[in-house]
């Protein structure tokens, strides 16, 4: 049996789950599988020298993740009209007709969120982190029949990417971005907001 050959590429990823839940996933399909880390600043690449690594290395394909999103976004043919307006991809497959990309952020949300709630819109949802996935989560939101999105991060940068990528989604979504420097006693609050919102998401990037 050959070899199937995966990784991820990030900074910050050295703790990182996904070998664990890829190599378990495989052996459930009897699929003989590796899972490489490929930290671009210990090898001394850039980006782009990790993806050709990666490419040239014989994997079938790359998981991405911060800071290398929307970059790698530049590089792939996307089939998904929903993804190409998201801007970011977080997998990549290797094809001998080129880079394909698909962000599972997005569309595993998409399949969570009908699984629990049917047809049920979102309504007016608080969303608590703007980061990576949490412009992903903005962004399916949006799909999902969200009237109005409350996001809260301490990160202005991010709330402002995840702000555009929400207001691009071309629906009739009420935005309304907070930072909060100090997030602790957070938990005292939440009652509040879901009177308000009705729906409140809390998400937390494990790469």
């Amino acid at each position: 049996m050959q070899t199937v050959k995966l990784g991820l590429i990030g900074d910050n990823i050295r703790s990182s789950s996904a070998p664990t839940l890829h190599l378990i996933a495989a052996a459930q399909h009897g699929i003989d599988l590796s899972y490489e880390l490929i930290i671009p600043a210990e090898k001394g690449f850039d980006f782009d020298a990790a993806l050709a690594f990666a490419r040239n290395s014989g994997f079938r394909g790359v998981n991405v993740t911060l800071p290398y999103k929307e970059r790698a976004f530049g590089y792939v043919d996307i089939n998904d009209p929903a993804i190409r307006q998201l801007g970011s991809v977080n997998t990549i497959c290797f094809e001998p007709d080129g880079l394909f990309g698909a962000n599972t952020d997005f569309t595993g949300f998409l399949k969570s969120y009908s699984a629990a709630r049917g047809d049920l819109k979102a309504g007016h949802v608080l969303l608590i982190g703007a980061g990576g996935v949490g412009r992903s989560i903005g962004f399916a939101l949006t799909q999902l029949g969200a009237s109005a999105l409350t996001i809260l991060d301490t990160d202005h940068m991010a709330l402002t990417w995840n702000r555009k990528t929400v207001r691009g989604s071309e629906r009739d979504v009420s935005v309304v971005t907070r930072t909060y420097i100090n997030l602790e006693g957070w938990s005292v609050r939440l009652s509040t907001w879901q009177v308000t919102c009705g729906r409140i998401l809390g998400l937390q990037m494990l790469p």
